[in-house]
């Protein structure tokens, strides 16, 4: 199986779910961190990245950019100017180097911060753009996250886990990966805090 991982914000470790991953089986294809202060409301943005993203100064394109830079990147296997400027002004870090074979993506919401619309709004952009080009996608947080919407991504059609953090989180992010499908958690509207069936039969 093999595994890209986006990082949404870079408030909390999610390296365990990588060793997760590999002692799973998993191969790690892409591991991609977005800066918590790329969504800040007030982080003024740099002339590179405005001229790599072809907008203008406000930030009302800059998080659709984002996205399909980041899906460009994906599917290529090589970043694109706009992801390369975000690297080199510290605002994205990729751990592991960019591939472009991937069975699933996990996007793993990682910001405690008060600028939950413009993560909302990437995200948005980014699963749809996965869907568009039949990719299957994982949303993943820790419990003091509080950015996963149950009710909207189970309109959407997409699993959720929302307490990563736990053994019960990491149990389902496995499940969901070999082929379970729903949403997990604590949250009011999961299915439970595991999957009734952690690897049902084919």
């Amino acid at each position: 199986l093999e595994v890209s991982m986006i990082e949404v914000g870079d408030q909390g470790d999610f390296s365990s779910i990588i060793s997760l991953l590999k002692i799973t089986g998993a191969s790690i294809e892409s591991s991609i961190t977005f800066a918590s202060k790329l969504f800040e409301e007030n982080q003024t943005l740099d002339d590179a990245i405005i001229a790599s993203a072809q907008m203008g100064a406000d930030k009302s394109q800059l998080y659709l950019q984002l996205a399909e830079n980041l899906m460009d990147s994906l599917l290529t296997g090589s970043y694109t100017p706009l992801i390369k400027d975000l690297n080199k002004l510290n605002l994205l870090h990729s751990s592991i180097g960019i591939q472009n074979s991937h069975d699933v993506i996990i996007l793993a919401c990682n910001d405690k911060s008060i600028y939950k619309r413009n993560i909302e709004q990437f995200n948005n952009y980014f699963i749809e753009l996965c869907k568009e080009n039949n990719i299957p996608i994982i949303v993943v947080e820790n419990q003091e996250t509080n950015l996963i919407d149950i009710d909207k991504y189970k309109k959407m059609g997409i699993s959720t886990v929302d307490h990563i953090d736990t053994l019960y989180g990491k149990l389902s992010l496995i499940s969901l990966l070999y082929g379970n499908t729903g949403n997990y958690g604590f949250k009011e509207g999961s299915q439970g805090i595991l999957p009734e069936e952690l690897f049902p039969a084919d």
